[in-house]
């Protein structure tokens, strides 16, 4: 009855020519044999027409039944052939959409993925501090400035949690402004002193007199996670320098260095690198972070080593206008 409904139209516009071919026959006095005989030829040749569409639709509706029930499934399930163009870009439609979904999804997989890999190695990282704490706690003599010190660190690993769901959320919250450089940079070291104290490292300060428009909250989270590694990468009593040169803040440290071989591959997300395994506590992920920060700041990263005499770190500010220029 489907299919019949769906040929109606075809039905009735067959069924109005025999009609009308019946008027002009009659009109004409042709004998009815003749008639009869055209009208047993065209109900024959009908019949076959009907027969072979109603094959192909029971196929058609099955394929279409199937890819009803198993919508998630359809790229890899057989598909309908299209009775004329309309049908054809209808298919064609449906197909492109099939992608854009398939690939949504992927995406979705992909960021999952990317999520319960940062937690599970956040929450690895997160413990070392907490473990410490309550080691130092449980202690006679309690040792006050190492017990901050792990407190610090455990700050850092919640901020940079929260950093990460904000660059990973639809939007980033910035807010661009004219903001000192010297400020942000002592805002930050400021901030990890507890480190630095603890480590006896050095710090020389460039001239650093320059105002830019940024975001403070964002620059200062990329300063703190550079700063961070190369503190951790720096032996006790060791040097820590910031200057510019023209519109590239330079950071550089006379730690352990990187191996030349990782360089390459040292932002990219989850990758520890010879140090980060001879560390046994690095996730991989602080690096990862600071680059998307840089490029959502329009900020260009790079990065010198030589093992053994320390690393430099290069932030392009070029990209940034710069107030008074």
């Amino acid at each position: 009855m489907e299919f019949l409904r769906w040929k109606s139209q075809w039905i009735k516009s067959l069924l109005l020519f025999w009609v009308t071919g019946w008027v002009v026959f009659a009109m004409y006095g042709i004998p009815l044999g003749p008639v009869l005989y055209a009208d047993l030829l065209m109900l024959g040749i009908t019949a076959v027409y009907l027969g072979y569409s109603y094959v192909r639709y029971r196929r058609k509706r099955r394929i279409l039944k199937l890819w009803e029930m198993n919508s998630r499934y359809s790229g890899a399930m057989e598909k309908p052939q299209g009775e004329d163009c309309f049908e054809e870009t209808y298919l064609r439609i449906i197909e492109n959409l099939e992608q854009d979904q398939q690939r949504e999804r992927e995406a979705w997989q992909n960021e999952q993925k990317k999520d319960r890999e940062y937690y599970t190695r956040w929450s690895h990282q997160i413990k070392t501090p907490i473990a410490a704490t309550n080691l130092l706690l449980s202690e006679k003599n309690l040792d006050v400035r190492a017990v901050k010190r792990e407190l610090f660190r455990i700050e850092q690993y919640a901020d940079m949690a929260l950093q990460y769901q904000r660059l990973e959320g639809e939007s980033s919250d910035l807010v661009l402004e004219k903001v000192k450089l010297h400020k942000m940079v002592s805002q930050t070291l400021k901030k990890l002193s507890t480190i630095f104290v603890y480590k006896k490292l050095h710090v020389k300060l460039g001239d650093l007199e320059k105002e830019i428009v940024t975001d403070e909250k964002w620059m200062c989270f990329i300063l703190e996670q550079i700063l961070t590694n190369a503190a951790k990468y720096t032996e006790e009593g060791g040097m820590i320098e910031i200057w510019l040169e023209q519109e590239v803040l330079c950071i550089r440290d006379n730690g352990i260095g990187i191996q030349e071989e990782d360089l390459p591959r040292i932002f990219e997300w989850g990758y520890t690198g010879y140090n980060g395994r001879l560390d046994k506590k690095s996730t991989g992920i602080g690096l990862s972070l600071t680059k998307e920060a840089a490029g959502l700041l329009q900020i260009g990263i790079s990065m010198e080593s030589q093992v053994g005499r320390g690393t430099t770190v290069f932030l392009n500010l070029a990209q940034k206008r710069v107030c008074g220029e």
